[in-house]
């Protein structure tokens, strides 16, 4: 039995901005030097929103935006170079994209700046300084970066090791529906693991997780589904009732 042990990068969430203007729109004012045009017919193309999907378009928009400051396509760019969408994989310009964006602020971009020193990639190892990073993003509300901070405060990576911190900060993931976190703090539910035990918030946060991973993350379906089925058995009729209950009555915050 063990628990989600791996720090998630922050996925590139390119969603168009609600009550955006047609792309003919956009297009003309992003031509025009409108930096958030530029970036929104970025997203457009990555999307293939109004237009065929075409990644090395998009990167050459997210460039252009990014050249004038636009901290949002400056991220994306910086994914794109991580994961060698539209552009060649190159680690250290994902780094440096992502530092211009974390420097202005932007939660992803920290996370996944903190990400890189976590893992060494595109920048020298450095725990400390990874969770410097992880941390702006998690007070940020960010999710992944809580999850995150709250797994470095588990492993004593780059900080002094405290469980407590720790379930802390996948509480706040968990109540916002991030997956690996709802797992983590069901986990410590049910080992007594920096929080005191407690079955039924055990079953809880599986029963959640198992339903918010995504289709994709079929072993961790598999894990949650069997941690479900483990706990339910160590519940009396009265236990198990009520821990359905709040599974079902359980909504994200906001």
């Amino acid at each position: 039995m063990k628990k989600l042990a791996l720090i998630l990068a922050v996925a590139l969430a390119l969603v168009a901005h609600s009550g955006a203007a047609p792309f003919d729109e956009m297009l003309k004012s992003a031509f025009m030097g409108d930096a958030k045009a530029q970036f929104n017919v970025g997203m457009a193309y990555y999307n293939g929103k109004g237009v065929a999907r075409d990644f090395t378009v998009a990167a050459m928009w997210f460039r252009t935006a990014g050249d004038r400051g636009n901290a949002s396509a400056q991220f994306a760019l910086g994914y794109m170079y991580n994961t060698g969408e539209g552009v060649e994989l190159d680690y250290v310009k994902a780094v440096d994209w992502y530092r211009k964006a974390a420097l202005q602020g932007d939660p992803s971009a920290q996370g996944n700046l903190g990400y890189a020193y976590k893992n060494g990639k595109g920048v020298a190892q450095d725990h400390a300084e990874a969770v410097k990073w992880i941390r702006m993003a998690a007070e940020q509300d960010d999710a992944n970066a809580q999850f995150n901070l709250g797994f470095a405060y588990e492993m004593g990576e780059g900080i002094q090791r405290n469980q407590t911190e720790a379930v802390a900060w996948y509480r706040k993931a968990a109540d916002k529906g991030h997956a690996s976190a709802q797992f983590n703090l069901a986990f410590d539910y049910e080992t007594g693991n920096g929080v005191a035990k407690d079955f039924v918030q055990a079953y809880k946060w599986y029963k959640l997780a198992s339903e918010g991973f995504s289709s994709t993350e079929k072993d961790q379906i598999s894990r949650a589904v069997t941690n479900v089925d483990r706990i339910e058995k160590l519940l009396v009729p009265t236990q198990l009732a009520e821990a359905k209950r709040l599974a079902r009555a359980w909504k994200p915050k906001k």
